[in-house]
């Protein structure tokens, strides 16, 4: 075709043409030799018998012709593909997918330590599952599992069928050759807690997170852990079903207010929630935190800039992707799991969202 760019160059008594996208036979068939023979000069496969004329020639072509090797195909060959594959789960509201974009930071970043390739995967929750065999078709070395839900039948094929994986952000599927990283979650939602009741809350209500997320489960148990540990009722009013979004929050927070409940903090399941908890209390006309004391968890890059600033609860999330990398490639390498799971600690982050429960909340019978 016109459009075509052709390049004509002679090579003996061979007449192809030059363009974009040179195959390894096309190298093969002007420098006169097999494609073996390229293979082995291009990879600098050491041991084989091919002289240094013929070396420079292949050379010297391959650079002509701008031919670049098959990724794909030279992974097969050498029985990996330095690709590393994460899967996710993804969700309709933009600010709830801020701890996985934390995550996938470290994900990132570390990959690139290691001359790695990120393939991402990402389907909706409410999607039907993936076949496994979608991860075995060669493309991957290992996969990245961002926090999976409980009843997801993926993670037991994944086992069934040896892929080397790591999930983040849970530690159930812990296995012989897979692999958890996570953030101590009950602890995190104790701290929280705990610091409420240090600024003299009694009534603390928790917007808590989806029921299918391990992660929001926990924060369920270490609220009532802490709860129970300090001799405080836990009430089903002040245990209100909200999500890890935004809008999610807000709803919850809006039937909490509207039903005139006698709460004066909220701990909420993430920060995202807790944003929507905030705003919802603005409408009602109740001033964070001198009515209503507001903490998230996560510790995401906006808590310094709402208003009033978030306390949270900060995990390092950058460094569970790390972490993740680095124990993905000691199984791919190894054949063997890495130690079955870590929980990294959390850290209460104090800043404008919290204060001294309000004097009327003395009143309040516990």
């Amino acid at each position: 075709m016109e459009s075509d760019l052709v390049i004509t160059k002679h090579f003996g008594t061979k007449n192809l043409p030059l363009k974009s996208g040179a195959t390894m036979k096309d190298v093969a068939t002007m420098a006169g030799v097999s494609q073996a023979t390229v293979s082995y000069v291009l990879s600098g496969r050491e041991g084989v018998r091919i002289s240094d004329a013929t070396r420079q020639r292949v050379k010297r072509i391959a650079t002509e012709l701008q031919y670049r090797p098959h990724a794909i195909a030279r992974g097969l060959a050498r029985g990996n593909t330095q690709t590393i594959g994460v899967y996710a789960h993804t969700e309709e509201a933009v600010l709830s997918g801020l701890w996985r974009t934390e995550v996938m930071r470290g994900v990132a970043e570390e990959l690139l330590a290691h001359n790695y390739h990120l393939l991402l995967y990402g389907y909706r929750t409410s999607a039907p599952e993936p076949p496994v065999s979608l991860f075995l078709d060669g493309r991957v070395d290992g996969l990245i599992f961002l926090s999976p839900h409980m009843g997801d039948t993926l993670p037991s094929e994944l086992e069934m069928v040896r892929m080397p994986t790591v999930f983040v952000g849970t530690h159930e599927f812990q296995s012989s050759r897979v692999s958890c990283v996570d953030s101590d979650s009950i602890g995190g939602a104790i701290q929280a807690i705990e610091h409420l009741i240090q600024l003299g809350h009694r009534r603390i209500a928790h917007l808590c997170g989806p029921s299918i997320a391990p992660n929001a489960r926990d924060r369920v148990a270490g609220y009532r852990l802490a709860m129970e540990k300090n001799g405080l009722p836990i009430l089903p009013e002040l245990l209100i079903s909200a999500g890890f979004s935004e809008e999610e929050g807000y709803q919850a927070t809006r039937i909490l207010l509207s039903k005139g409940v006698a709460v004066t903090a909220i701990f909420a399941a993430n920060d995202v929630c807790a944003i929507g908890a905030m705003r919802a209390c603005h409408e009602f006309g109740v001033r964070v935190p001198e009515d209503m004391s507001v903490i998230g968890f996560d510790d995401v890059p906006f808590c310094e800039i709402t208003h009033p600033k978030l306390t949270t609860i900060h995990q390092s999330s950058t460094v569970l992707g790390q972490q993740a990398v680095r124990w993905l490639l000691q199984i791919i390498s190894s054949g063997a799991a890495a130690p079955s799971a870590v929980i990294m600690p959390t850290e209460l982050i104090v800043r404008e969202s919290t204060a001294r429960a309000p004097a009327f909340s003395s009143d309040i019978s516990s």
